[in-house]
């Protein structure tokens, strides 16, 4: 058995045991349908942290992904690697408070994940849409923002990890600063819901045109200029220039491009506006 306790926090909850985890009461913030997981707001000590809790996930979603070619997620152990180990790619997430791993059977092990919530957030599938609204008021902005967004996945991907779900809702920027007329390297943007960022050793063009392709899905109903989306690609590709970005890499956009339509017509029955 695994339990880990930042050292800031012993004097506060150093004394509970794993299951004190499992069961401490807490508002619930999302708990997917038909899966043993589960995310709950919790607060000690006038303090509030997000709790994920996960209780084995069974033998038949283990063979399921594995038929799928997908690598099954068996509990809170891989988010608590991201979690770890994104600040060194200079990746913002959340700062990890508590962590616990029961049991070798993968089918049945039991797990938690605890971070720090994050005050005056939201994220970018909300905040976007009146961005690109009063795109006029405030452009610089605008084009940090998107600067920002392309680093982090420049910085993922370039460190051969995948994201898996990387959605506009899981890029929470802080909005203590967001009135403000931004630069790149002011703006602050966090990237959460880790439980299934893995490094990928093969076929790891694949995962990044997935990866590229939800985030491109999500933005979709944004107005986006042709402009918008090269200071991305550019902002992706890091020290090339856009030109050679684009010749070079022409059909890796095409593909992402193409992964994100049938991804938008599948979800909403027809092609974006």
């Amino acid at each position: 058995m695994i339990l880990y306790v930042r050292d800031d926090l012993c004097d506060d909850i150093g004394s509970m045991t794993f299951d004190d985890f499992l069961i401490l009461p807490g508002k619930t913030a999302k708990k997917q349908p038909g899966t043993k997981r589960e995310t709950v707001r919790v607060a000690i000590a006038d303090r509030r942290f997000f709790l994920k809790r996960h209780w084995g996930v069974g033998w038949y979603e283990i063979l399921k992904n594995l038929i799928s070619l997908k690598m099954p997620i068996v509990g809170a152990t891989t988010e608590c690697t991201a979690l770890r180990e994104l600040p060194g790619l200079e990746i913002h997430t959340l700062q990890l408070a508590a962590f616990g791993c029961r049991g070798r059977n993968p089918a049945t092990q039991q797990s938690f994940v605890m971070t720090d919530a994050l005050k005056n957030v939201d994220s970018l599938e909300n905040v976007c849409p009146g961005m690109w609204a009063q795109r006029r008021a405030n452009p610089r902005l605008r084009y940090a923002l998107i600067a920002e967004v392309g680093r982090i996945a420049r910085q993922l991907h370039g460190s051969g990890r995948v994201h898996q779900d990387f959605y506009l809702c899981h890029i929470l920027v802080d909005l203590t600063h967001a009135r403000k007329p931004l630069t790149p390297e002011t703006l602050e943007l966090y990237l959460v819901d880790l439980h299934r960022v893995q490094k990928r050793g093969t076929w790891l063009r694949r995962w990044y045109v997935k990866d590229l392709a939800a985030l491109y899905f999500s933005a979709m109903d944004l107005p986006l200029t042709i402009r918008d989306k090269l200071r991305f690609v550019r902002a992706y590709s890091g020290e090339r220039s856009l030109r050679e970005s684009l010749m070079r890499d022409r059909n890796f956009w095409a593909q992402v491009r193409a992964r994100a339509l049938r991804l938008y017509r599948r979800i909403h029955g027809q092609p974006p506006l």
